[in-house]
């Protein structure tokens, strides 16, 4: 139900000296007027907000870490938190720091595409002794910049280390130089 008198005068209902209630609050914020707001204060003064605006802004925002827990006695193979958005994107920004997401068992993205991009480095895998050694590509063709004439196998070969191992006497080298110089690019 939009707001069509205007705010001509805001209503706190108190609830106790940390919780109420505020309607109608015609203070502008990045988020627009608040139509409706619960506002809570701890001890320590840190707030926590649920407001409704008149903007296109619904939002929840805390002073503190927000956490949130779900499923905590429900089955394992049940969904613990569905988060859907009907229309548009879903944005996650972490503005000075980083974001961690850990599963147990699996995290798999879907999409038509799936984009990775990093400013300095991209690390599949791990160094720790638990972590991946194995990392399987099923995709049926692997594009490569121009600058490398297209060939995955010069790309592969660009530290000295692939370049010992690859050198035509030695055995790693023969076998694969056998297996690479039949197809059509080579090494």
């Amino acid at each position: 139900m939009s707001n069509q008198s205007g705010y001509s005068a805001t209503v706190q209902d108190m609830w106790s000296p940390l919780c109420y209630l505020e309607t109608r609050n015609p203070n502008e914020s990045k988020c627009g007027a608040e139509s409706a707001a619960l506002k809570f204060t701890n001890e320590a003064g840190c707030r926590f907000v649920i407001a409704h605006h008149e903007g296109p802004i619904t939002r929840l925002e805390t002073e503190q870490t927000f956490q949130v827990d779900a499923n905590s006695s429900g089955a394992n193979d049940t969904t613990g938190i569905q988060m859907t958005a009907h229309n548009g994107n879903v944005s996650i920004t972490s503005s000075k720091n980083s974001i961690g997401i850990k599963a147990a068992h699996t995290i798999t993205l879907e999409a038509d595409s799936i984009i990775i991009k990093a400013k300095k480095k991209l690390a599949l895998g791990g160094t720790e002794s638990n972590y991946c050694r194995h990392i399987q590509i099923e995709g049926m063709k692997i594009d490569v910049p121009g600058r490398f004439n297209g060939s995955l196998g010069r790309i592969l070969k660009k530290s000295w280390k692939m370049n010992v191992a690859m050198a035509p006497k030695v055995l790693v080298g023969a076998d694969a130089t056998k297996v690479f110089n039949s197809s059509p690019n080579g090494i």
